[in-house]
């Protein structure tokens, strides 16, 4: 099971599973625009996952920046249509973006944002 970890710079501040399982470590540091709920409910858990693919498709790099089509290409990725398409092309390059110093790993990656800030 993928334990993706929701990062603040080095700072860890949830856990998500694609289960829906998550884990809020720093409530004051959540992204404002990502909402997850520590829950057993089947509802919840589902809603939990299809959030945290809405938020990753949203750290896309969009089509109209420059080199955007070649680095998806590179990738190996098309043009992604649905959010669970875009989410994992953000999460191919951690869901980094210029905007802020939010980023996701897996559980099992020992890259720290010093590493791989843009």
């Amino acid at each position: 099971m993928t334990i993706y970890e929701i990062m603040h710079g080095e700072n860890l501040i949830a856990t998500i599973t694609l289960q829906g399982q998550c884990r809020i470590l720093v409530p004051s540091f959540m992204p404002w625009n990502l909402y997850l709920e520590e829950t057993d409910e089947l509802d919840g858990r589902v809603n939990n996952v299809t959030n945290f693919y809405y938020w990753c498709a949203t750290r896309v790099l969009t089509l109209d920046r420059k080199y955007a089509k070649q680095i998806l290409s590179s990738m190996g990725m098309s043009q992604a249509a649905t959010d669970k398409e875009r989410a994992q092309v953000a999460l191919a390059y951690h869901c980094l973006t210029l905007t802020d110093i939010y980023w996701v790993r897996t559980a099992d990656e020992s890259v720290s944002f010093a590493q791989i800030n843009l």
